[in-house]
């Protein structure tokens, strides 16, 4: 009867979990579309892509901290809680090392290419600080099944966010106060998370042992690695573009590429809803059928999505962004396509990690990663023209195609 009981508890805790996950992720997507169109229309094409250049610059480094990812904090703490008790506390500080470090690179990185130190990027280089560290707590929550305070938190941090932004812009401020949401938004999750956590464990951060470091660190970098070869992947195209000094195509592209990328993250949540139940708890031959069956599906409504895309991209871009970003449209057909090998991928992905095989999951983003970045350089070489959306094709056409002789070859 206990133990049925237990049971019940737990299958709750796991319902409740993935319905948060669904609203946070609805709301960041919907919130991240209106900043979007506000802040494409209100500072136009270039101003427009140097904000996007910026993130994406920060965005690279401050995945270092991910080197201390939660794949290996949260298994550490399930598998003894009272040997690890004071784990996040200790791992709160060894991420805050590695963002040092993060914000450092980035520094060096603008100083070594020339990239100008804006008020915008410098108010987003000290937003890492607040980010990965402080999802620590956040962390602590999801593995304790309280997903809703995380979620909640982060919620009122994209809401608040946005009202910066149309506050801004209702006043008429000038583009380089428009890092301020960012910052804001990660100091705000930053407080709320840390006033949450020390009301429940009392005390907020501790020195790590040097074992420790090098248990996190050791088995951080296997899966940590891949993570951050492929938000390097993602941002390597407007990277480019803004390498090369192309602000307004950078405006543009961005444009397109933050609507596909709201398409993206619905492969995230088909994998978050559906993984934990419908493939790792179950045995190997039910967890391929499924996922075969996943794949058939997300391919017919991806390429349903993507057909569409070739009539509706233009008008849709038009109407959100304005005359400016016409050619938008353009870019967003062919990054509808390129979600069709993102979706199939995320549900293959699931076998790699059934498995267990985080050296897998690294080698394939680090050679797709490769594959982007060899299309750089030859379209550099040879002076030919780069079409930025080629950069997420190689690069995610490469993962899908590892992840599916995977699939094949590990049975």
């Amino acid at each position: 009867m206990i133990r049925s009981m237990d049971k019940n508890k737990a299958s709750g805790n796991m319902v409740r979990s993935v319905k948060w996950v669904f609203v946070e992720r609805i709301i960041q997507v919907a919130v991240a579309l209106i900043v979007n169109t506000f802040l494409a229309r209100y500072l136009g094409a270039e101003r427009f892509g140097d904000l996007q250049g910026s993130l994406s610059t920060v965005a690279i480094f401050a995945s270092v901290a991910l080197l201390c990812s939660a794949e290996v904090i949260a298994p550490l703490y399930s598998k003894d809680q009272k040997l690890h008790q004071q784990l996040f506390e200790k791992a709160f500080v060894l991420r805050i090392w590695l963002a040092l470090i993060s914000i450092a690179g980035c520094i060096l990185f603008c100083l070594y290419t020339g990239q100008p130190l804006t008020l915008i990027l410098a108010f987003l280089i000290a937003g890492i600080i607040f980010q990965e560290p402080f999802n620590v707590y956040g962390l602590f929550f999801q593995t304790e099944g309280r997903q809703d305070i995380f979620s909640r938190i982060r919620i009122a941090g994209v809401v608040t966010k946005l009202l910066i932004v149309i506050g801004l812009v209702a006043m008429g401020a000038q583009s380089q106060y428009f890092g301020t949401p960012y910052l804001v938004e990660a100091l705000l999750v930053a407080a709320l998370l840390a006033i949450r956590f020390h009301k429940v464990k009392h005390l907020l951060w501790k020195m790590p042992e040097p074992e420790l470091i090098r248990q996190l660190i050791s088995s951080g970098v296997v899966f940590g690695s891949g993570i951050i070869a492929m938000v390097v992947m993602q941002k390597l195209d407007r990277m480019t573009l803004q390498h090369y000094g192309m602000r307004a195509e950078l405006g543009v592209y961005s444009a397109a590429v933050q609507i596909a990328e709201n398409w993206f993250y619905f492969s995230v949540l088909v994998v978050q809803a559906l993984a934990a139940r419908h493939i790792y708890q179950k045995n190997e031959q039910e967890s391929r059928n499924t996922i075969l069956r996943l794949c058939q599906f997300l391919f017919l409504i991806t390429l349903g999505v993507a057909v569409c895309g070739l009539f509706l991209s233009t008008p849709v871009m038009t109407f959100l962004y304005g005359q400016e970003f016409v050619a938008s449209g353009r870019y967003l057909e062919k990054l509808l396509f390129v979600a069709i090998m993102v979706f199939l991928d995320g549900i293959l992905t699931t076998k790699i990690l059934k498995d267990q095989q985080g050296l897998h999951f690294s080698m394939k983003w680090i050679l797709a990663l490769c594959c982007s970045f060899t299309y750089v350089m030859i379209t550099h070489f040879f002076s030919w023209p780069l079409d930025p959306t080629l950069i997420p094709t190689f690069g995610y056409g490469f993962a899908m195609m590892y992840s599916i002789i995977y699939f094949m070859v590990k049975k």
